[in-house]
């Protein structure tokens, strides 16, 4: 079954701009850097892995509501869902698991603690997004447990920096009003406002679809509501020194069917719904005085509530988790072209638990449970060449509930001609045991393993890609 059959049929969309006279728009050229890729952003042509970039126009053209039909696009990756609008949804990136795939929002973590630390596709819209950058292959050595497989970053709108001496500013308001199958209905309204050393992006999107019925019995559709917004704001207080503040929440409805356990093991029309909040957060400082140091400091935080309902019942299952993480990195270059860089980054971690439910005869599923980690990770890189590049990365992570682990990952690329490039990546991966795994209780299906270890792996692959001017062909 298709995700969705959603077909516009109508569309109303105003843009306002308010712009003083020659205004002076100052913007940082993105399109050839990946920062996801390194401690440091890196040179497109100079990374050795696998990188698909979507950018805002590609996202434009696509005309999708949803984050995974565009990952469907993307090679490598399996996505399966379960039913219509709001059910659940996995990605699987080379044949590993949903949780083996760590997916970032500018930058912050926003893995599920309380749904076996996978990110959960099926609330994930596309309202806002500027550009999507994912890296397939182990990227542990840079970001540390759940990035077996690959990393997803979404990266949110900022608008422009702009505006006169005199403080006058500009800025746009876009809104969206939308109608489709299975009665799905959304509004969205988004805007930025810029001056001459800050830009603010904001918006607000609500979604609202009946759903689809997908069990053999009864004729109950199985609805999703989705309320999500967003704020952020960069601002430039003294030369080389930016500040950022950002802030995203989504509230979310789903209602599902049950499962005929006993006869059929196929779904079965039941009153159940899910009801979802996630709050996530960002500050941030990066100091850049000179061409040949920068760093950097932020503070995220992540709070997920999440309540099961039964009709006639009430709440049956909550969980919930608290994130909080403190990061800091520094980059330095050096020689006669700055083509080396040495880049360092530390980060701790601290993650909260709870479960509640009721307690039956196989036992008592309310608990509260927490881990800490700190890493450590370094990164060199040098363009030996105006051709060959190379870049070395390693990370080790001290877990207070589990053996330290270390990784680490070896890229290199190769320009052969101005149309064929050579590159290939080693790399190793590790996940740290879910408080699911280690601690979930589902009476009479599933009880957890609290001595469990992290999982570890390594891959490697090496590539010859043609680019022309129409078209890019890789053989891997």
């Amino acid at each position: 079954m298709k995700t969705h059959t959603y077909q516009k049929v109508a569309l109303l969309a105003c843009a306002i701009t308010a712009q003083a006279q020659n205004p002076t728009p100052q913007t940082e050229d993105l399109n050839h850097l990946i920062v996801t890729a390194g401690i440091a952003p890196i040179e497109s042509d100079q990374f050795g892995g696998s990188v698909t970039v979507i950018d805002a126009a590609e996202l434009t053209a696509m005309q999708a509501t949803y984050l995974a039909d565009v990952l469907r696009t993307v090679p490598g990756f399996a996505i399966n869902q379960s039913g219509g609008p709001g059910t659940q949804t996995q990605l699987r990136v080379r044949g590993s698991e949903a949780n083996h795939v760590l997916v970032l929002i500018d930058g912050v973590r926003v893995n599920d603690p309380t749904a076996n630390d996978e990110f959960l596709f099926n609330y994930a819209m596309l309202d806002d997004v500027e550009r999507i950058e994912i890296i397939r292959g182990p990227q542990s050595a840079i970001w540390g447990t759940d990035a077996v497989s690959a990393v997803i970053n979404i990266i949110t709108k900022s608008g422009n920096y702009g505006g006169n001496q005199d403080g006058s500013q500009h800025g746009s308001i876009l809104a969206d009003l939308s109608y489709g199958s299975f009665n799905t209905k959304k509004l969205g309204l988004s805007g930025q406002l810029s001056g001459a050393k800050w830009n603010l992006s904001t918006g607000i999107q609500a979604l609202d679809s009946a759903g689809t019925n997908i069990s053999r019995s009864g004729s109950e559709a199985d609805g999703f509501e989705n309320l999500s917004s967003h704020f952020k704001l960069n601002v430039l207080p003294v030369e080389d020194l930016k500040l950022t503040f950002a802030y995203h929440r989504q509230d979310a409805t789903n209602e599902f069917d049950g499962t005929d356990f006993v006869v059929t093991g196929l779904p079965i029309d039941a009153d159940l719904w899910t009801e979802r909040q996630q709050l996530t957060g960002q500050v941030g400082i990066q100091y850049s005085p000179t061409a040949f140091w920068q760093a950097g400091m932020q503070y995220h935080w992540s709070d997920i509530e999440g309540q099961n309902f039964t009709h006639g019942l009430g709440v049956t299952s909550a969980t919930s988790s608290d994130t909080d993480t403190l990061e800091v990195d520094s980059s330095w270059y050096f020689g006669a072209d700055a083509q080396h860089r040495f880049s360092l980054q530390g980060d701790h971690r601290q993650i909260d638990f709870v479960q509640r439910g009721e307690t039956s005869p196989f036992g008592d599923p309310n608990q509260r449970q927490s881990y800490h980690v700190t890493g450590l990770a370094a990164e060199y890189h040098h363009q030996w060449s105006e051709a060959f590049s190379w870049n070395l990365s390693a990370r080790n992570d001290d877990f207070n509930r589990f053996e330290d682990v270390s990784n680490a990952k070896l890229a290199a690329a190769y320009q052969l001609h101005p149309n064929w490039r050579l590159r290939g990546t080693f790399g190793t991966g590790s996940k740290a045991p879910s408080f699911i795994e280690r601690f979930g209780f589902f009476p009479a299906n599933f009880i957890g393993n609290p001595n469990l270890k992290p999982e570890q792996s390594d891959a490697f692959e090496v590539a010859v890609a043609y680019s022309g001017s129409r078209s890019q062909v890789e053989w891997i």
